[in-house]
């Protein structure tokens, strides 16, 4: 994984300092990216014919060997299947309106639906995505700004089985310093997706 943005002042320099350390923590082989030809090293991969624009001088970031990207849907996916296999349901069109806690309060036991139905488990895990943070139940409960929902513009190309070859080794690759740009690896679906 490449990962711009050390050079950038603020709360996103900070969050990528921040992260840059943790990775350390964890991953001793993290190189920093301190010149535009080390970024172009690193994002052509083993494939001097991929171009690569260089970046502004100034930028900053680091290669995390290591790092990169979850493929969601199959991990989603893999999800539901262990989820069926142990018996568990599905339930469509379920609108949740609230929790159900524990006795005491301190624990969520279940959930509430707008038809009346009630939904409890031994562990309850709260996923609704983006707009968890908006959702009535959910006001209150979390630290303000916790959670920011945010829209992404993302852009898949179909490659042909060449290309997909040629560019098989990109990194992933995190720019934090503005550009908003990321890249997800090349799938074996034969796509390739950026922001």
């Amino acid at each position: 994984m490449v990962v711009r943005g050390l050079h950038k002042e603020g709360f996103t320099g900070e969050r990528v300092r921040k992260t840059l350390e943790n990775v350390r923590q964890k991953e001793p082989r993290i190189k920093l990216l301190e010149k535009p030809a080390d970024f172009v090293h690193y994002l052509q991969g083993s494939n001097p014919d991929i171009l690569v624009a260089s970046p502004t001088p100034e930028v900053r970031g680091y290669h995390n060997p290591t790092g990169g990207w979850a493929n969601a849907t199959a991990a989603v996916n893999q999800l539901y299947k262990w989820f069926k296999e142990s018996g568990g349901e599905i339930v469509a069109g379920a609108a949740f309106t609230d929790f159900i806690y524990s006795t005491d309060g301190s624990d969520v036991r279940g959930v509430k639906t707008e038809d009346g139905r009630e939904f409890t488990a031994d562990k309850v895990i709260i996923a609704m995505g983006s707009w968890s943070p908006s959702h009535p139940a959910i006001k209150g409960l979390l630290p303000d700004g916790l959670i920011e929902a945010t829209g992404q513009t993302v852009m898949t190309i179909q490659l042909t089985p060449e290309l997909h070859a040629k560019y098989a080794s990109i990194p992933v690759s995190m720019h934090h310093d503005g550009t908003g740009y990321y890249s997800f690896p090349v799938s074996s679906e034969t796509t390739v997706e950026f922001l």
